[in-house]
């Protein structure tokens, strides 16, 4: 008998959960665990299938997030070394590149509200709408192929196992709605109306948690193909 497979999620704001991820695997029979940034992120992926790391409301290049963003890329560092493959969401996708050598700069604007970008890979990543919600440019590692773009940036990429995204496949209506009231200022930056976010967000929440599922699917594939034997 197979033994049960287990993620590891890094969640790092409140308003910012696995959402649909959790679902998807957990659907899947696969274990989801939850941690916050601080004490709570394990030294190594030890006996975890695969780790997914989230958004965040800070940068990556932040002088605050010190204490515990060292811990994190020691996290993701290890899950290369041992072949556990990461899915990396927005500030995940960021802390992803920087691990690996790649770099992250602030955009010339804020990308926010649901986006359709172009895409090498449609099986994977479809052109959307995708929900995206960032201030900041990726600029991937050696090595890594960019699958999907729009006019701001790279929108997402894979190195190895991995798979890294910008936008917020897992973002659930709740979230969305708590995002336009409390971060208002990346709305303003992006130049969108938060009532226009959310009548779009009404009209994409069942196609894009189709297209949500896929994506989360084909990663959870990449987990189960390269899962160790008991």
């Amino acid at each position: 008998m197979a033994r049960a497979l287990r993620l590891l999620c890094i969640q790092h704001d409140d308003d910012t959960g696995p959402g649909l991820l959790a679902e998807v695997a957990r659907e899947r029979g696969i274990g989801f665990d939850v941690v916050m940034p601080g004490s709570a992120i394990p030294v190594g992926i030890g006996d975890y299938d695969g780790l997914v790391v989230l958004g965040a409301s800070p940068s990556v290049n932040d002088d605050a997030i010190a204490d515990w963003f060292e811990s994190e890329l020691a996290l993701l560092r290890d899950a290369d070394r041992r072949g556990v493959p990461v899915l990396g969401v927005c500030f995940g996708a960021q802390a992803l590149a920087v691990a690996l050598g790649g770099s992250v700069n602030r955009a010339a604007r804020a990308e926010a509200g649901w986006i359709t970008v172009e895409t090498v890979d449609p099986d994977l990543i479809a052109p959307g709408p995708w929900l995206s919600w960032h201030v900041d440019l990726i600029t991937p590692p050696l090595g890594a192929t960019v699958i999907a773009t729009t006019a701001v940036g790279v929108q997402a990429y894979v190195i190895g196992p991995h798979l890294a995204v910008q936008f917020h496949p897992e973002v659930t209506m709740a979230e969305i709605s708590q995002w336009t009231v409390n971060d208002t200022a990346t709305l303003e930056w992006a130049g969108v109306d938060p009532e226009v976010v959310m009548a779009e967000t009404t009209r994409e929440h069942e196609p894009s948690r189709q297209r949500a599922e896929t994506l989360m699917s084909r990663y959870l594939d990449r987990v189960t193909a390269a899962a160790k034997p008991m």
